[in-house]
């Protein structure tokens, strides 16, 4: 009878001869050699054979005591044999003998949480400064195209937005000129929200711990938004920052270059130290640590020397994108500015002749009794335009090109190691990482109530931080400004503090009413 075999290579079992007992025979899936077990038939047809006088080799009987050891093991019941009662660490192997012990005292490992010592503390963030520029370097390499993009998009939106102030220059009506200093604006916008948007994705890709990077589409309306929120950005930290932003604009105001730039210089180096915990408070589902100047000198703290670090790589990496603009503006700076110059004449002119025609056009729409109207001498030379001196900017030009065609590989270098800073030192940024679920109590009365004074409270704290700036653009004009500002400011900064004392009422009285029901609510469900 043909006798049922299995493969030890592929598991396959098949049919073998009955005359094929003892021998080799090749597996019909993987052709590796089996051997068939001998069993009765073997035995038989030893009896009806002679037996040959020559003794089996010595290689054979191996084999065959090789065959029943596997036999043996292969038939052993695995779940019969392990020992129930000793504890052993799943990690190392070393045995446990008390039973309350939580932790293995050979390799570390907490049986509850399934991490060792090292990976409960976490990334040890003096490893960040010894990583950063190797890993920065080697993501470049294998992410050349986002570099190569952040360049051309860059370079394009520049061109764009040049070719745009021409044209406001240019326009002589208010309407068309007030269209493309929106076209102005936008164009402005897309280069610092693409930087934004890439920024982001590649902080969330290092944080994640990703290999690879997910394909990332350029959106200009994306980009324009998060544009408009990089300014917006600037603009609170400004204002909480006004013990510099104020006197920097006293001084501006009064023509005081040296103090007023210095001012200015220290506003630029906190924002710029300050980016690398933002960008990744940015990323987070919630945003609000990012915008509060308080928490990132709270982070600071601990993550200063990091974000000194990551701001002296990326000097050091976008100084060689600067050089080309630097050279090319040293070398032809008389022609930047004669071409300068000539842009803002013109554009004068044609503001005035402008302004001159649209009151020609709104005479002769409204025509009054006895009242001549006089075209506008367009030939009048008040109204003539300058040729803008092309040839004096052409240096500038060639090097504001090369230097946006360097400038995004020092830019995802330093995105990369503002990735790296946030995975390192996520445990002292504090991130919110998750939103918090707001609980509603079914009927529950002081819903609107605690709605109508919160609105209150947030507009009495607006009206004060309103007035705090108009306070400061009073005392920048001095006596010039008069006394509307003084009203206004004082008027704003009263009222903010009667509404938002009334808003603090109103919430505390509905705070303890929401209370109360809670405590009947706990009261009921105990009977």
């Amino acid at each position: 009878m043909p006798v049922k075999v299995r493969c030890q290579s592929c598991e396959k079992v098949f049919a073998a001869p009955d005359a094929a007992r003892g021998k080799l025979v090749k597996c019909p899936g993987c052709e590796e050699k089996v051997k068939v077990p001998a069993g009765d038939g073997a035995k038989s047809g030893a009896t009806s054979k002679p037996a040959s006088k020559k003794p089996a080799p010595a290689k054979a009987k191996k084999d065959e005591h090789h065959d029943d050891h596997e036999h043996a093991l292969k038939n052993l019941d695995l779940d019969g044999v392990e020992d129930e009662n000793t504890r052993v660490c799943p990690k190392c192997g070393q045995e446990i003998y008390e039973e309350e012990v939580n932790e293995c005292p050979a390799c570390g490992l907490n049986f509850e949480t399934g991490l060792t010592k090292e990976k409960q503390k976490g990334i040890d963030p003096k490893l960040f400064f010894r990583v950063v520029i190797k890993n920065s370097k080697q993501f470049l390499l294998e992410n050349k195209p986002l570099a190569i993009r952040t360049g051309i998009y860059t370079l394009v939106f520049s061109v764009l937005n040049f070719c745009c102030l021409f044209m406001v220059t240019w326009c002589v009506s208010f309407p068309p000129r007030m269209f493309w200093l929106g076209l102005l604006f936008v164009t402005s916008m897309v280069p610092n929200g693409w930087l934004w948007f890439l920024n982001s994705e590649i902080i969330k890709a290092t944080m994640d711990k990703r290999e690879n990077m997910p394909r990332i589409n350029f959106d200009m309306f994306t980009c324009v938004a998060l544009g408009i929120k990089y300014m917006l950005w600037r603009i609170v930290m400004g204002l909480q920052l006004f013990f510099l932003t104020m006197p920097a604009g006293y001084f501006n105001s009064r023509q005081m270059w040296i103090p007023a730039l210095a001012l200015q210089a220290v506003f630029e180096l906190i924002l710029v130290l300050m980016i690398p915990q933002v960008m990744v408070h940015m990323t987070m589902p919630i945003t609000t640590r990012g915008w509060l100047m308080h928490i990132q000198f709270q982070a600071w703290a601990k993550s200063f020397g990091a974000s000194v670090y990551w701001a002296a790589i990326t000097f050091v990496v976008m100084l060689p994108s600067l050089v080309p603009v630097g050279l090319a503006f040293a070398v032809g700076w008389k022609g930047a500015n004669e071409f300068a110059g000539t842009m803002a004449y013109n554009f004068k002119t044609n503001a005035l002749l402008g302004a001159d025609l649209a009151e020609v056009v709104a005479k002769k729409n409204n025509p009054k009794k006895g009242e001549a109207i006089q075209e506008v001498p367009v030939d009048d030379p008040k109204y003539q335009t300058k040729p803008l001196p092309w040839k004096g900017a052409i240096i500038p030009m060639v090097g504001i090109v090369l230097s946006q065609a360097m400038f995004g590989f020092g830019a995802v270098f330093a995105m990369r190691a503002n990735g790296l800073f946030g995975l390192y030192y996520k445990k002292h940024l504090k991130l919110d990482t998750m939103a918090k679920d707001i609980v509603w109590l079914a009927n529950d009365p002081t819903v609107p109530k605690r709605k109508s004074a919160m609105l209150l409270i947030k507009t009495g704290a607006g009206g004060i931080v309103c007035a705090l700036p108009l306070w400061g653009v009073k005392w920048m004009m001095g006596d010039e400004g008069g006394n509307l500002y003084v009203l206004f400011s004082l008027g704003s900064f009263v009222l903010g503090i009667v509404i938002l004392a009334i808003g603090s009422i109103l919430m505390a009285t509905a705070n303890a009413q929401r209370d109360k029901l809670v405590k009947q609510a706990a009261r009921a469900a105990k009977r």
